[in-house]
């Protein structure tokens, strides 16, 4: 990143560069202000990406490199690339296997990130972006409708092991490899939490969460003032004491929609979703949708009755639903382009 930012910088007007790079720089979430640069002030000459079957480099054989070359001027609008290349003989003639890609669609498939997805043919290309442009993305937000709220992590199976026993006290911790499509019971729990303790630290994150909706809502923030005092003053005036797990709900108190994050671009299955039962806890190979929304505009109203302001995110068809669209070889289909062993969140 930082060797593409000092050669971008160092170029005069329409001046080329080109270097040989991880794949990360058109996909991972880190290189996004690269991908914003190199898409508008600048022309990407081409992005040709290789697997290191053949041993290029003394690397790992499945480690991805680039060559990435570009020119110093208003983009075109287009950009050539050619994705899963094994031989260098291909750089004789690297038109046969490139495809062009409008900068358009990529901000289409990734508005956030801009990640470039590795489409193999022209043809490919043309599916894929039907299938965007045939309804909104998962991520958007449609008013009154859906409003997603994606979470990566609950328990990090590392950082909080401290938490975890084998002795079946508490409820159970369902990590990837125990879930499948349409089934939480693919694999029996290795771990479980206790229920008081894993609660209270779920139920002191939703208390945060909740304390800066309410702060964020304050006709004014006095200076040097923080947010704790500014809430304290807030529920002193209303006549009550400081927010407690008894004012909220967390995650674990409703079924939710969960998938693996931990997955493969060459596995039978890309995209493992199912419907995760309440009373469970989830560690990070999981990702999942938060089954609440909370209504931060409700609750300055409402601070004796603040568990009352949530409802759930989708109702119970709709999570069904969406739970065999997530499950689809459709979107099985458009995934494999997208990631390589990871199904990350900003995908």
């Amino acid at each position: 990143e930082l060797f593409l930012e000092r050669a971008f910088g160092l170029l005069r007007a329409h001046g080329t560069s080109g270097m040989i790079v991880p794949s990360g720089v058109y996909t991972d979430q880190g290189c996004t202000g690269l991908r914003q640069l190199f898409t508008s002030q600048a022309q990407i000459s081409y992005l040709l990406c290789f697997e290191n079957r053949r041993e290029v480099f003394p690397i790992h054989r499945s480690f991805k490199f680039v060559l990435f070359g570009f020119r110093k001027q208003l983009a075109e609008g287009t950009l050539d690339a050619a994705f899963m290349l094994h031989d260098l003989d291909v750089l004789a003639d690297p038109e046969e296997y490139t495809v062009r890609i409008p900068e358009q669609v990529i901000g289409r498939f990734s508005p956030g990130t801009l990640s470039i997805m590795e489409s193999r043919s022209q043809r490919d290309l043309a599916a894929v972006t039907q299938i965007y442009d045939s309804g909104p993305i998962l991520g958007e937000v449609i008013d009154n409708f859906w409003t997603p709220v994606l979470k990566s992590e609950e328990f990090n199976m590392t950082h909080a092991r401290g938490l975890f026993n084998e002795n079946r006290t508490g409820w159970p911790l369902y990590e990837g490899k125990m879930i499948h499509q349409f089934t939480h019971q693919y694999a029996s729990p290795g771990y479980w939490v206790d229920t008081a303790e894993g609660q209270a630290e779920l139920a002191g994150r939703e208390i945060k969460h909740v304390e800066e909706a309410l702060d964020g809502l304050l006709p004014s923030q006095p200076k040097g003032t923080t947010r704790k005092q500014r809430i304290a003053t807030l529920l002193k005036t209303s006549g009550r004491g400081p927010l407690t797990a008894y004012d909220v709900k967390t995650a674990t108190e409703a079924p939710r929609l969960v998938f693996r994050s931990i997955a493969r671009n060459t596995d039978e299955r890309t995209m493992i979703a199912t419907i995760l039962p309440q009373n469970v806890f989830t560690g990070n190979s999981l990702n999942y949708l938060h089954p609440w929304q909370f209504d931060a505009q409700k609750a300055v109203n409402m601070l004796d009755n603040i568990k009352d302001c949530y409802a759930p995110s989708l109702s119970t068809p709709l999570l069904a639903y969406l739970c065999g669209v997530l499950n689809s070889f459709i979107l099985d289909y458009v995934l494999r382009f997208k990631v390589s062993a990871n199904v990350n969140i900003f995908y």
